[in-house]
């Protein structure tokens, strides 16, 4: 309907922290609050019927307490039947689609509704925790979840131990929770910085951690983790990329501190080509 949902950083005592704006421009009903003025939004989503998924820190919402994870209607209201629930202190880092409409969650809780759901989550369309979800996650920081557009999702962190398998950076589950892959370049490196996915090629762009992958800021995957190829070799081991996504003409962009060979000079954001190129 044209309408566009803000979060506003730094909220004092009830100040709402995520509010709705008209196509216009008016400010419409405040959905969720901070309590004691603690507590962000960090990442909300609407789904096809104009739901929402609000995640965060935050601790209230309109209609009792939430602890980072809650669901909502268009108007703003808390249906208290699909009520969700964060363990206390809870924070949620970020969802993804599935398709029968619900979420996968990550984040830095231990329950979900007084479930015991470590790290991971996947809610249902109405608002449910999904019990048969396999969550394996052992242990490690789990920070981004993204839809691979086939069912599947890639998981992003550090130091991620899942399904037996540890020190992992980036894998790969189906919707159940089942591990289905992960990522590691030609050297055995398997430590990311940031990730994104090119949908058009079913390919997952990654950004190597520095220390790997003898300074390639991209590095390139199919979606069952072979490597395809590494993209611009960085002349600087202090160089970073915070960063990256992949346009509408399926090129590669990345944002953060680095330089390229034979170009010499500080960049800070840049864009490959759909063939690894520099886009001059």
């Amino acid at each position: 309907d044209g309408d566009i949902l803000v979060a506003p950083r730094n909220a004092s005592i009830n100040q709402s922290m995520v509010r709705s704006l008209s196509s216009t421009g008016a400010l419409l009903p405040a959905i969720v609050y901070a309590r004691n003025g603690v507590g962000r939004v960090d990442n909300f989503i609407e789904t096809a019927d104009g739901r929402v998924f609000a995640g965060g820190s935050f601790d209230y919402g309109n209609s009792g307490s939430y602890n980072g994870l809650m669901q909502i209607d268009p108007e703003g209201r808390q249906d208290e039947a699909s009520r969700i629930k964060a363990s206390k202190s809870g924070l949620v880092y970020s969802f993804a689609d599935t398709e029968d409409g619900g979420v996968i969650a990550v984040g830095v809780f231990h329950t979900v509704n007084a479930v015991t759901m470590p790290r991971l989550a996947r809610v249902t369309a109405t608002g449910k925790l999904d019990p048969n979800f396999q969550n394996r996650y052992q242990d490690g920081l789990l920070t981004e979840v993204k839809s691979c557009g086939d069912g599947t999702f890639l998981i992003f962190g550090s130091g991620i131990s899942y399904a037996g398998r540890t020190g992992l950076g980036l894998l790969r589950i189906a919707a159940t929770g089942e591990f289905l892959n992960t990522f590691t370049g030609p050297n055995g490196s398997s430590g990311y910085t940031a990730m994104a996915v090119d949908l058009a090629n079913e390919q997952v762009v990654t950004i190597p951690s520095v220390g790997f992958s003898e300074n390639n800021l991209v590095r390139r995957f199919t979606m069952d983790g072979t490597w395809v190829r590494d993209e611009s070799v960085d002349q600087d081991w202090r160089s970073t990329v915070s960063r990256v996504l992949i346009d509408e003409a399926g090129g590669t962009v990345i944002a953060g501190r680095f330089t390229f060979s034979g170009v010499g000079a500080p960049r800070g954001f840049a864009r490959l080509t759909t063939t690894g190129e520099i886009d001059a």
